[in-house]
């Protein structure tokens, strides 16, 4: 049985999204690191999964991230209504199931990505903006990255799959 039915049939596992099915790259290869994603762009690769995991707060919320773009419009964007929310929704829910079965180590690949607020101990703020590049990722940190990316999720779980992902690596 063709377990890829549900992608067109020049699209493949190793051209995970548009651009670097376009390209011909890989999905580990992909330089794509853009701004913002439209909701028909997101076949889960690398660079896809850090985006998500930046905005899950939205997303989770049912919105999904505004294009930032000049419209010459004042005002903020409206909530989407209907239906419109399902591919943030669905979006936010793979990303924290893929993120849950690394446990502790999808934690701290969150905290790496995400932007949040510290409070010094004299009481002052301090704005931390998260990693938004690959290589600036701490090595535990791209593991899950690479664990977690992907069309489909791993079949092996996150120990298993870290003991082969280490011993090819290392």
């Amino acid at each position: 049985m063709n377990k890829d039915w549900f992608l067109p049939d020049e699209i493949r596992l190793e051209h995970i999204c548009r651009q670097c099915f376009e390209e011909h790259w890989k999905w580990g290869d992909c330089p794509n690191d853009a701004n913002w994603y439209s909701p028909s762009a997101i076949f889960y690769c690398s660079n896809q999964m850090m985006w998500g995991i930046l905005y899950l707060d939205i997303l989770e919320e049912g919105d999904w991230p505004p294009e930032h773009k000049e419209t010459g419009y004042i005002g903020s964007e409206s909530r989407n209504t209907g239906t419109k929310f399902l591919p943030a929704v669905l979006f936010s829910a793979e990303i924290n199931k893929r993120l849950k079965t690394t446990r502790e180590a999808g934690e701290a690949l969150v905290g790496e990505v995400q932007d949040r607020e510290i409070v010094k101990a004299d009481g002052t703020i301090v704005m931390y903006v998260g990693i938004r590049d690959y290589d600036g990722l701490s090595p535990p940190a791209k593991r899950v990255l690479n664990y977690i990316s992907g069309w489909r999720r791993k079949a092996q779980t996150y120990s298993q799959w870290k003991r082969g992902y280490e011993k090819h690596h290392i």
